[in-house]
């Protein structure tokens, strides 16, 4: 092998060094930074439902404490978990049920939170 081979080797060695480094020092979002908005942070909800009857189900909202705070039954309504948009109505529920929450203290049943975000998003289609 030429010196002049070995030098080019040498070369691009170094350069694709520094690229790597440079690469791995510039600031971007990292995958801990990122929020989705369809995600819960200070509680959590809960469907319960039945295979055999898929139009009824209940709709629960529990606090970080595993405290229910409100329930709903839900009649007609197809809800589908897997949309994004579902999500974020269901969190926005399981927000106004916290901040009902705080004030009563009392578990809130059948007020038609849910129902209402999920007519919002889709017409009677979640």
């Amino acid at each position: 092998m030429s010196k002049y081979n070995t030098m080019k080797n040498v070369k691009l060695v170094l350069i694709t060094g520094i690229v790597s480094v440079a690469a791995l020092m510039t600031p971007g979002r990292s995958f801990a930074q990122i929020k989705e908005d369809w995600i819960p942070e200070n509680g959590f909800w809960e469907i319960i439902s039945n295979k055999a009857v898929k139009k009824v189900a209940t709709v629960q909202f529990y606090d970080l404490d595993r405290h229910l705070i409100y329930e709903e039954r839900l009649t007609g309504i197809a809800i589908d978990v897997r949309k994004t948009t579902t999500c974020r109505a269901l969190n926005r529920g399981l927000q106004t049920a916290l901040l009902a929450w705080k004030e009563k203290k009392q578990v809130q049943k059948d007020k038609g939170l849910v129902a209402e975000m999920m007519e919002q998003i889709s017409g009677k289609r979640a």
